[in-house]
């Protein structure tokens, strides 16, 4: 087996067994060296690198992240989802086989005109894992996907603080919520004082919540796309969460029908959120955003890291120093100046 180059063009020749010995097989006028490499690796392995790449791309990422990301969460299914609206958005009429480094480039750079540094990277994350499968399957032959560079809009970059609310803006959402009480606005305030995600409070259930400890368990979330429950998001996510006095107060009041404390959608949730912040003046947040809240309060009344995290349900402690890494940065300088005073 050999490629090599003639004056502007490349050669390869391949051996392959044949009835008393070997055959050689000579091929020459490619214009890359990869071009010819292709071709030693088709001869070699008797098919076509190319047997699947008369795919749309979009086509393809949605076959793909079907079939090898079945069992994630309905939260990174909706993220690919995403990505493939973006896909059919910005390359509608792109097949696998004209995807190449330059179409990838461009891309990036369209793309990353209006959006944030973390959505880019998401979005190039997903396509760079789905090629990556796609050269080992051999359904392309080049890696489009090396030495890339990220372009995104510094002006949609939102840093942590636009997260969450401030501790008198959330004190006002729980005043309000606790004076008029309602399936979501119970469901606001139990977000708010636990720290947990979505799917895991939809899933709560009368059994999981203990008056007498005042602490809630949670051992089970709802999946987004089938409304079904499942396992939590991973081992450290089965967890008791300690409640305040406040809480129980009204969980003895509150009336639900059916089994679960909670039937409300994302987006039911997410609408009420935003009508109550927009009474009260405050910031307008997503339901996620309260966990950050929640997090974020407890942070900044020195509640130890460890604690913080177990009660989020993070699978390790560097999950949450990267998720609050800012937030810890300004306690950090806080912390500097305390122990330099000591001196």
């Amino acid at each position: 087996m050999a490629v090599y180059k003639r004056g502007s063009t490349w050669y390869a020749r391949v051996s392959k067994p044949s009835k008393g010995g070997y055959k050689r097989i000579n091929k020459g006028g490619f214009a890359t060296k990869r071009k010819a490499q292709k071709w030693e690796a088709e001869i070699l392995t008797g098919q076509s690198l190319e047997k699947d790449n008369n795919l749309l791309l979009a086509d393809y990422f949605e076959n793909w992240f079907k079939k090898y990301k079945a069992n994630r969460t309905d939260v990174t299914i909706r993220q690919y989802q995403n990505t493939l609206s973006v896909i059919k958005r910005y390359l509608p009429t792109v097949y696998l086989k004209n995807f190449n480094r330059d179409v990838f480039q461009t891309f990036l750079n369209e793309y990353g005109k209006d959006h944030s540094k973390e959505t880019v990277s998401k979005r190039k994350g997903h396509l760079t894992a789905c090629l990556k499968d796609a050269l080992i399957d051999k359904d392309i032959a080049i890696d489009p996907t090396a030495r890339l560079n990220l372009v995104y809009n510094n002006d949609n970059e939102k840093n942590i603080e636009d997260k969450f609310l401030e501790i008198n803006d959330a004190k006002k959402l729980i005043d309000y919520c606790s004076k008029n009480l309602s399936k979501s606005r119970f469901m606001i305030l139990t977000g708010i004082y636990s720290g947990a995600r979505f799917g895991e409070l939809r899933a709560l259930i009368d059994d999981d919540i203990d008056t007498k400890n005042k602490v809630i368990s949670i051992n089970k979330s709802v999946d987004g796309l089938t409304g079904l429950d499942k396992e939590t998001k991973n081992k450290q996510s089965n967890r008791t969460i300690s409640m305040p006095s406040d809480w129980f107060d009204l969980y003895l009041h509150y009336q639900h029908s059916g089994k679960r404390l909670f039937e409300i959608s994302s987006n039911g949730i997410n609408k009420d959120l935003k009508r109550i912040c927009m009474s009260l003046g405050i910031k307008s947040v997503t339901f996620h955003a309260l966990r950050h809240t929640h997090a974020s309060i407890l942070l900044a009344n020195d509640i130890s890291m460890q604690y913080v995290s177990e009660r989020l349900g993070h699978a390790n402690l560097l999950v949450t120093e990267k998720v609050y890494a800012h937030l810890l940065e300004s306690k950090r300088k806080e912390d500097d100046a305390k122990a330099m005073n000591i001196f």
